[in-house]
């Protein structure tokens, strides 16, 4: 995220019109990367917003619900307000608004390598509360469902408290082989699932359990994470939804002791149960696959063959963020929006700011020859749609505890000043800095991946 400043002699935010010297001049004045916003969401805001006479702050590198993470426009919105940000502009990964690197199947065939389209997943087995011994899970060769295309597999989890407290066993995939290719937003989506469960009851279900976005305290609720159980048995009534805290609990209607082919729609239950949030504010951030006992109850069954259908992709992404922004536009009357992009498809990511937005083609696109890509298409293309690029996070994507010596960081400094300086940043209108401590200034690698406003992740 980027805080920089316009004269106000030039444009004021209701009616943002940003021409090429306007913009220019805000990013000369100040470039102040990837802080305020996001870390406002775990500390008090500062008692007033950085300002300067005659000028207003923009955040020019936010993410959302549509790019990564469990971010959202309604928080982003609600933190600008606080403080004191005049304009806000949406640059979600342009990989993740077309879906370019989405899983769209998984078969259970395997704990480590569990291959198909996209990136592998690597499960993580999770465990709490206090189980007996029958607790257990894993893939195992058989029942498999007769419906999965890649019979090689299913997930058994088994769960056994030992008394009346809840005990939970289960799965959930981890986000570095996967590269978070589950993590899109969810409006549109649907979600299908082969479950078999073996042993359920009043205090026994399996779980699909579903983390989701962030947003700011509502209805009595507090601020956080939100979430959709959807639970195989259990005590609620079949085709039940009902609310605890923020998480909505739905009870799918299934037969024990067969495979049941359940169809799942999370943003028709959030919007059911939170009527008050924007429906098309969640994503897929994290899933689980749980058995979940109480008062000593077994609770066991399997997982089998699911898929992914999203609707929201594309050129329908943007156009559904269009509209958010409108609808948002009423609750946060103060913040201007604007529609950017991250072209991010590899590094350096180039932010696209003003003109006529559009997802760029990667057809035929290897990563080798991305600089020429970039230099030959991407910023031209920009710069003829009427915007800016901006060549985002020169020291990387990552934060290092462990910096580097000074010395080193600083040679490793003149090494991007001289590659920025050899190639004329791409011919980039802005450069994106204000990092205090950035890979690879503060890391032996330059690829890393790290810790963005809201969490790990590309930012």
């Amino acid at each position: 995220m980027c805080n920089d400043h316009i004269d106000a002699e030039d444009e004021a935010p209701a009616g943002l019109t940003l021409s090429r010297r306007t913009l220019l001049r805000a990013a000369a004045l100040t470039s102040l990367s990837g802080g305020l916003l996001g870390r406002a969401l775990w500390a008090p805001p500062p008692a007033a917003a950085a300002s300067v006479d005659g000028a207003f702050s923009m955040a020019m590198h936010i993410h959302s619900s549509f790019s990564e993470l469990y971010g959202t426009m309604n928080a982003h919105l609600q933190q600008a307000t606080l403080n004191n940000v005049d304009v806000i502009w949406w640059t979600d990964h342009d990989t993740k608004m077309n879906g370019q690197n989405d899983r769209q199947e998984v078969h259970f065939s395997s704990l480590t390598d569990e291959t198909g389209d996209g990136s592998p997943w690597k499960w993580t087995l999770h465990k709490y509360g206090s189980h007996t011994t029958a607790s257990t899970g894993g893939v195992v060769a058989s029942p498999v469902s007769p419906f999965d295309t890649v019979p090689e597999g299913s997930l058994q989890v088994t769960a056994q408290s030992t008394g009346t407290p809840q005990a939970i066993l289960g799965f959930h995939p981890e986000v570095g082989p996967a590269k978070h290719n589950w993590r899109t937003n969810l409006t549109g989506q649907t979600l299908s699932l082969e479950v078999l469960p073996t042993s359920i009851s009043t205090n026994a279900y399996l779980e699909l359990a579903i983390t989701s976005s962030y947003h700011p305290a509502s209805s009595g609720r507090p601020a956080g994470k939100y979430s959709v159980s959807y639970r195989f048995g259990g005590s609620g009534s079949p085709g039940q939804r009902k609310l605890s805290n923020t998480t909505a609990i739905v009870t799918v209607p299934c037969n024990p002791g067969v495979w049941n082919s359940v169809v799942l729609r999370p943003d028709e239950d959030l919007k059911a149960v939170f009527p008050d949030l924007d429906s098309r504010d969640f994503s897929l951030y994290d899933l689980r696959f749980n058995a979940v006992s109480k008062r000593s109850a077994t609770a066991s069954g399997n997982f089998d063959y699911l898929r992914f259908t999203r609707q929201t992709t594309g050129e329908v992404a943007l156009t559904v963020q269009d509209q958010m922004m409108a609808s948002y536009a009423e609750r946060y009357p103060g913040v201007t929006q604007q529609h950017g992009l991250e072209v991010s498809f590899a590094n350096p990511h180039i932010n696209w700011f003003g003109g006529a937005i559009t997802l760029p083609n990667y057809a035929g696109v290897k990563r080798t020859e991305w600089l020429d890509f970039v230099r030959g298409t991407v910023i031209p293309d920009i710069h003829g749609s009427g915007g800016l690029a901006s060549y985002n996070h020169p020291f990387g994507t990552g934060d290092d505890p462990n910096p580097l010596p000074k010395a080193t960081q600083d040679q490793m400094l003149s090494d991007v000043a001289a590659s920025l300086l050899s190639n004329n940043a791409l011919d980039s209108d802005i450069l994106e800095v204000g990092y205090p401590l950035r890979a690879p200034l503060t890391s032996r690698t330059t690829s890393t991946c790290g810790t963005c406003a809201l969490g790990t992740g590309c930012s």
